[in-house]
């Protein structure tokens, strides 16, 4: 079984990160908790793209091709088919919320977007850790 390569290892590094900045700011800013979960929920989920190339092609959640592109790696990516695991969405997420008038979102919304983002990011990258895909001494 092959690891990852250093793209998606920067993507579990990254979902890392913006999830745990979206918990650190859950106290003071609704709006950045829930822009942040989202940006962690998608970086988990492109680290499953064997080929990286495919992460320009799927855009962002909420672009009119994004779905389209997803099934399409699903359907010809044995490995991000097997990662495709039961993860919740974020329906209200989309890139352009990071320009969002400052108290849009409420802070139940973005409570639970994060709670969607650390799921996802457990199921998968422990899966992916349980597979040998990640390399031991990876720092999270």
């Amino acid at each position: 079984m092959n690891q990852l390569g250093p793209v998606q290892l920067d993507l579990i590094s990254a979902a890392f990160r913006h999830a745990s900045d979206s918990e650190r700011l859950a106290a003071t800013s609704a709006d950045q908790t829930f822009h942040l979960a989202g940006l962690a929920l998608e970086c988990i989920q492109k680290a499953t793209l064997v080929d990286a190339s495919l992460n320009r092609a799927i855009g962002h959640v909420g672009d009119p091709s994004s779905e389209v592109a997803w099934s399409s790696a699903r359907a010809l990516d044995p490995w991000c088919r097997r990662y495709a695991l039961d993860v919740d969405t974020i329906p209200e997420w989309f890139i352009e919320c990071r320009y969002e008038r400052t108290g849009t979102r409420k802070k139940q919304d973005a409570t639970k977007a994060l709670e969607t983002a650390w799921s996802a990011w457990d199921l998968i990258a422990c899966a992916l850790f349980v597979d040998g895909r990640i390399p031991r001494g990876f720092e999270w």
